[in-house]
């Protein structure tokens, strides 16, 4: 994997990491999607957002986990990206939220074309990602977007998810 410069993920918009500073921006930006929160049976809060800035996955490493916010200038997305998971070959999409306003018009699969324009130029083979089983509008939009089904439906905190895949040129 060449050096990673996480805002070389976007030609369009500007990427800061969330931190502190920004939580209020992630948090208007989560609370514009109440239907992703839904499926967790819970109101976003500031306590979501650092959550989400220092979740793991399953095997407990942050290391090359970005935890991504986009501006124009007001904050539009939110990228929650791990290089190198589940192996070296792959970056994994934990999360890809488009403030609410503004799905549907593109955004999110202009944002996408980037991020997976670059993750092909830093040399990763496949991206994965999962949603909530129930999730049509997700489902949608990742098989919009080539990627596919990988094979059966996994449980994680008694939620199901599909889990998806695409390869990168």
């Amino acid at each position: 994997m060449k050096d990673f410069d996480y805002t070389k993920l976007s030609s369009i918009y500007t990427i800061k990491r969330i931190e502190e500073s920004n939580y209020e921006d992630i948090l208007k930006l989560y609370k514009s999607n109440p239907q992703y929160f839904s499926y967790f049976g819970k109101e976003p809060t500031i306590e979501t957002v650092k959550q989400d800035a220092y979740s793991l996955p399953k095997d407990g490493t942050l290391n090359n986990k970005y935890y991504l916010a986009y501006y124009d200038p007001e904050c539009i997305a939110v990228l929650d990206l791990y290089l190198g998971y589940p192996d070296e070959e792959t970056a994994w999409i934990g999360l890809l939220m488009i403030r609410k306003d503004l799905q549907g018009l593109s955004y999110g699969s202009e944002i996408l074309r980037d991020i997976l324009d670059y993750l092909t130029e830093c040399g990763f083979t496949w991206v994965s990602l999962a949603y909530f089983k129930d999730n049509k509008q997700a489902e949608k939009f990742w098989q919009r977007n080539w990627f596919v089904p990988k094979h059966r439906i996994e449980k994680y905190d008694d939620k199901e998810f599909i889990k998806m895949i695409r390869g990168l040129q």
